[in-house]
């Protein structure tokens, strides 16, 4: 059996080596990690090679907000492994937390560089494989920017960055479905990790968390639906890894395909009318 190759980005810890682990375990993938922390992602790919030492893995140390950098990355990926199948876009920072008026706005524009061009970077070096091949599968892990609570303030350059992760997730299924590439957003669920720590309270740190260890029957098994042959043309929605089981999923594909739901549509004139006052 030839060993389709996933991507893995922001591998270095949290949900990101959590998931690199439960698909390691499954032993029918190539692995590859990537993430700007080089000692970090190091201790992953140790860990990893110690359970599971028949592995194919390879990791790369990356800055993804430079799309230089990510280019030459990627060349060398294209070079060890025959495509690249599915990518993963997990690396996120939460980026500048305060009032607008008093956070530095290059510390926002960082924020973007990261969570939305990063993740822009990795698609479009994929899509030379996935084009090729006629096939591809993406996931974008939104996070709680897509659909936080309505309380959270001070947080909008994490917010914004998730938010126009999801608009270019929703516009390029339409753009990518000629290709058979289906691109998809995951709302993950709170974890503890050190992305959260640096954007919840201390109070709310304790509140609400997944342990990270279950990341493999949430986001490992929506994943896992969302990247097999079950799942084809199902493209451009926001899924919850929490709340939306595979099952249901597949039981409704027919409709979810072509209907408006697992978007944050409100005016389609599909399930929502508009409706003019006199």
């Amino acid at each position: 059996m030839i060993k389709k190759t996933i991507i893995i980005t922001g591998a270095n810890g949290g949900i990101g080596k959590q998931l690199a682990i439960y698909f390691a375990s499954q032993k029918k993938f190539n692995i590859v990690l990537l993430s700007q922390n080089k000692n970090k992602l190091n201790e992953t790919v140790r860990f990893i090679m110690n359970i599971y030492p028949q592995t194919n893995l390879k990791a790369y140390c990356v800055d993804l907000a430079s799309q230089n950098d990510v280019k030459k990355v990627f060349k060398m990926i294209r070079n060890d492994f025959n495509s690249i199948d599915i990518l993963i876009n997990n690396a996120a920072i939460a980026g500048p937390v305060g009032p607008i008026d008093d956070i530095n706005l290059l510390n926002y524009k960082k924020t973007l560089d990261v969570n939305l061009y990063g993740s822009l970077h990795c698609i479009v070096e994929s899509l030379e494989s996935m084009k090729n091949d006629l096939r591809g599968k993406i996931i974008n892990i939104c996070g709680a920017g897509v659909g936080w609570n309505a309380t959270a303030i001070n947080k909008s350059a994490y917010i914004t960055s998730k938010y126009a992760l999801y608009g270019l997730n929703e516009s390029l299924s339409r753009e990518l479905k000629e290709y058979n590439i289906d691109i998809n957003c995951i709302s993950p669920g709170s974890y503890n990790t050190n992305l959260r720590d640096n954007l919840v309270s201390d109070i709310e740190k304790n509140n609400n968390t997944q342990d990270l260890n279950h990341v493999g029957t949430t986001i490992g098994s929506l994943i896992d639906f969302l990247i097999s042959n079950k799942a084809d043309g199902l493209t451009g929605k926001i899924f919850s890894a929490i709340y939306d089981k595979s099952d249901y999923l597949l039981k409704n594909i027919d409709i979810i395909k072509n209907s408006s739901e697992y978007t944050i549509r409100k005016i389609d004139n599909l399930n929502f009318k508009r409706i003019v006052s006199e």
